[in-house]
């Protein structure tokens, strides 16, 4: 928690830094916004349809498959993997412009500290409540007990693809690769999320 919230205080610093010593902010604001495009969007609910299809089948061998939740896996990796995560890359990439060793590590705490806390917790959340199965208070408190072992097991996965997206992959390749191992993490998420409600 306390690495999360030091990430986020950096980078809220070095935001205000770029916005008072750069006036190009709204035009770097609206070069990040061209990331948001149908491709971004198609990839990310595949990648998370594809995931959620695994872990289906991974879970229960006689289970019915549950069309309503791929549905819904799709939809959340529309919105989470197709928009919401490249703009973290995006922002990372406009704040510290470079593949200096410094500014990549930067760049990797940004998206961990956005990605790896909240959006590891949203993406949870959000799986258990459109189950329909229990409540709101359900959801927060059983995602509230998964969290900190999600994160761990998070930081054994993204950090290293962050340092290698950063150095090796080329900022227009980004959403299509990082949505490639969304679809291996949508699975473990998936899996975990459903834990609940299988027991």
């Amino acid at each position: 928690y306390s690495l999360s919230v030091m990430s986020l205080q950096a980078l809220l610093v070095i935001c205000a830094v770029r916005i008072v010593s750069a006036s190009g902010f709204a035009r770097g604001m609206g070069a990040s916004l061209l990331v948001l495009k149908k491709r971004n969007v198609v990839v990310g609910a595949s990648a998370f349809s594809i995931g959620d299809a695994i872990a289906q089948r991974l879970e229960e061998g006689n289970q019915p498959f549950d069309e309503r939740r791929l549905c819904h896996a799709m939809v959340l990796g529309g919105v989470w993997a197709g928009l919401c995560s490249p703009q973290v890359y995006a922002l990372s990439e406009w704040l510290l412009p470079g593949r200096s060793v410094q500014r990549v590590l930067c760049k990797v705490c940004i998206s961990c500290g956005f990605l790896s806390t909240c959006g590891n917790w949203i993406n949870m959340c959000m799986r258990r409540m459109s189950s329909g199965k229990g409540s709101l208070r359900d959801a927060v408190s059983a995602t509230n007990t998964d969290i900190f072992a999600v994160i761990c097991d998070d930081l054994q996965v993204w950090p290293l693809y962050d340092l290698i997206c950063f150095t090796l992959i080329p900022p227009v390749v980004r959403p299509a690769t990082t949505a490639c191992v969304n679809a291996g993490w949508a699975t473990y998420i998936s899996l975990v999320s459903s834990r609940e409600r299988r027991t």
